[in-house]
């Protein structure tokens, strides 16, 4: 087992807090970085504390949620508060005590690892005095809000704040010994600037989290459709909808899961109950990854992603690794990574119809839905938090074999 003899510093998306002995953290990431605890001799989580709840909308409030508690048994973890997250009006006095805090802390780092690097990574940056540096990139790019439907003001706000993120994507990059992309479309575009970015996938499923399944869509008059992701109409909300509406007007029964929220949320139902699909359609509102939203996962038949532009979702392996089918549209590194016919449906952005063909096809082609699922449940084992953090810990020891904890090497 590969093991890094280091004190692993982890700056980390949203939020995390001290718990007891234990620091809370989002589920999105809290299974990797037990992973990598693992794995290492120490590891010290640097975020920044929530929000009150009192000023959190429904968005932030899922930005910032700190749903799993990582437990130090071996008493190797440690938080790193860098306070609260702020606002514009504050923003000298925060990043001065960023910089006081990291300045001390990051002299007793032996590498620092940004994990799905933000525009606030820059402020840690800035005052980081560890020389061992490592970033994971992935999300969206100013170059994929262009292509995002969106109302003209918020486009303006969106491109804005990804080119403030970029900025800090390119001078975090340049400076690293190891920098990562999580998808193929990220390693493309960014092997433009930064020669050394490497593929490495991102997960927040355990291998533990499974469900195997020969069949779906075995009942004829009964179909249960599920969407996962952001309320917005950038993710072809909207599309689903009208597609589910024709699904319905095929198979009667059919229902559909939006597991989610987001801007467009109200605006969502609003349709939903114009559409007169009320009945069919349940809102399960933001979910863990975990069993909170594996189990949903687990009692549907199909995933649908109608997105018109993503970089590339984490939710499709870990929907095939609970057989669950999937269509999705080909925008992003969805394409390059997955195979229209072969392990999913492909079809374009914008096209309902194209969507609810998809679905019928699945439900009157048996041979294809086996097939697809168990090619699905082989690409999904590739993708778990345990081999991302494997990945990690196997780039930082080619990059710096010094760190190598030679007792530990044994067999994985």
């Amino acid at each position: 087992m590969i093991h890094l003899d280091a004190n692993l510093a982890v700056l980390v998306p949203g939020s995390a807090r001290a718990v007891g002995t234990g620091i809370a953290v989002s589920s999105r990431v809290g299974p990797l970085l037990a992973a990598l605890a693992e794995r290492t001799r120490a590891l010290t989580v640097v975020a920044y504390d929530p929000p009150p709840a009192s000023s959190a909308s429904a968005v932030v409030a899922v930005e910032y949620r700190t749903d799993t508690v990582i437990d130090p048994s071996p008493g190797n973890v440690s938080l790193l508060s860098l306070g609260p997250p702020g606002t514009a009006r504050d923003v000298v006095s925060r990043r001065r005590h960023v910089n006081r805090v990291v300045d001390e802390a990051s002299q007793d780092w032996d590498v620092l690892l940004y994990l799905l690097v933000n525009r606030r990574a820059g402020e840690v940056h800035a005052a980081n005095r560890c020389p061992r540096v490592a970033a994971q990139i992935g999300g969206f790019t100013p170059e994929v809000v262009l292509r995002a439907p969106m109302r003209p003001t918020r486009k303006v706000h969106a491109i804005a704040a990804a080119l403030v993120a970029e900025t800090a994507y390119f001078r975090i990059a340049r400076s690293t010994g190891l920098f990562f992309a999580n998808g193929e479309e990220l390693v493309r575009l960014y092997r433009r600037w930064v020669p050394h970015v490497q593929l490495l996938r991102s997960s927040a499923r355990s291998a533990a989290y499974t469900h195997v399944a020969a069949d779906r869509l075995a009942i004829e008059d009964e179909l249960r459709l599920v969407f996962v992701g952001r309320i917005s109409a950038a993710k072809g909300i909207f599309d689903l909808i009208e597609a589910f509406d024709m699904v319905r007007a095929a198979v009667p029964r059919a229902r559909l899961e939006v597991v989610g929220s987001g801007e467009d949320l109200a605006a969502l139902r609003a349709e939903v109950d114009r559409s007169g699909l009320g009945e069919s359609v349940t809102f399960h509102g933001w979910l863990s990854p975990g069993e909170a939203l594996y189990g949903v996962l687990r009692q549907c038949d199909v995933l649908i992603l109608p997105s018109w532009s993503e970089s590339l979702p984490k939710v499709i392996w870990e929907a095939q690794a609970h057989s669950v089918l999937v269509v999705a549209t080909a925008v992003g590194s969805v394409p390059a990574v997955f195979r229209d016919d072969h392990d999913l449906l492909l079809v374009e952005p914008g096209d309902p119809a194209a969507i609810a063909r998809a679905v019928l096809r699945y439900r009157s082609d048996p041979d294809l839905r086996r097939r697809v699922l168990e090619r699905g449940r082989h690409g999904a084992e590739q993708a778990t938090v345990e081999r991302v953090a494997l990945g990690f810990l196997s780039a930082f020891l080619d990059r710096w074999p010094d760190l190598r904890s030679p007792a530990a090497e044994v067999p994985s």
